[in-house]
């Protein structure tokens, strides 16, 4: 796979406390997160399409696409939202 897990875990783990914080819900521009025990599985932005939450993401399968944000959480056991508002 071309997304390393392991680096992408070590790089956001670097940015929370110089330029990221940990928030407590969804906003618009905040950085969403997957984890799985401690290691970073996914990433997404969070935006507003028709003033609704959604979560655009990349994706090496299936390239750019866009969910409501309650989609993209379905099924998904650990989250953590970031925003760089400090």
């Amino acid at each position: 796979s071309a997304y390393n897990k392991k680096a992408a875990t070590k790089a956001c783990q670097n940015m929370v406390g110089k330029s990221l914080k940990p928030i407590e819900a969804a906003e618009v521009g905040a950085i969403v997160t997957q984890w799985q025990n401690k290691l970073l599985i996914h990433v997404g932005l969070v935006i507003s399409v028709d003033h609704k939450l959604s979560v655009l993401e990349l994706n090496e399968n299936f390239g750019v696409s866009c969910v409501s944000l309650k989609d993209w959480l379905k099924g998904k056991i650990k989250v953590i939202y970031y925003n760089d508002n400090y």
